[in-house]
């Protein structure tokens, strides 16, 4: 594609129908135009039941209505040669990375849950000190004192 092709700008991009670099980085394009779509047809759905003078049925028939442009978008979107190129690069440096295997996958997990639940102990324990200090100062009012 050249250079002049490359710099179009979105609005361009977003009306037409080729796919830009089609076999190159699918995975990345493919997970990003579904999780653009799904975000975008929440909101949509949110949107719709918000409207209190329909029916049920009217505010479900305008989220599907929605429901057409936003998949275009979303599809178009990872087809911009600018973010399309990025997502391609994306799939790229995932496929260099070194994945850990299983045991080091359970090692790391328990390494890091084992952490979080100390940390959230000394916080607790931290809380719980600053409280009943703060308390016998005269600073907090306990339970059962008025103010």
């Amino acid at each position: 594609m050249s250079k002049a092709e490359k710099n179009t700008n979105f609005m361009s991009s977003l009306v037409g129908f080729g796919q830009y670099k089609r076999n190159q980085g699918r995975w990345s394009r493919l997970i990003t135009s579904w999780a653009v779509v799904v975000l975008l047809f929440a909101g949509a759905w949110v949107g719709a039941r918000q409207f209190s003078g329909l029916t049920d049925a009217q505010q479900v028939t305008a989220a599907f209505v929605l429901l057409i442009p936003i998949a275009w978008f979303g599809f178009r979107l990872t087809q911009y040669p600018r973010f399309a190129d990025f997502l391609i690069a994306v799939e790229a440096e995932m496929a260099k990375v070194s994945w850990p295997g299983k045991l080091e996958l359970k090692r790391s997990t328990v390494v890091v849950i084992t952490t979080m639940v100390l940390l959230a102990m000394f916080l607790l324990a931290s809380d719980l000190f600053w409280q009943y200090l703060l308390q016998f100062l005269g600073v907090l009012k306990g339970p059962g004192q008025a103010s």
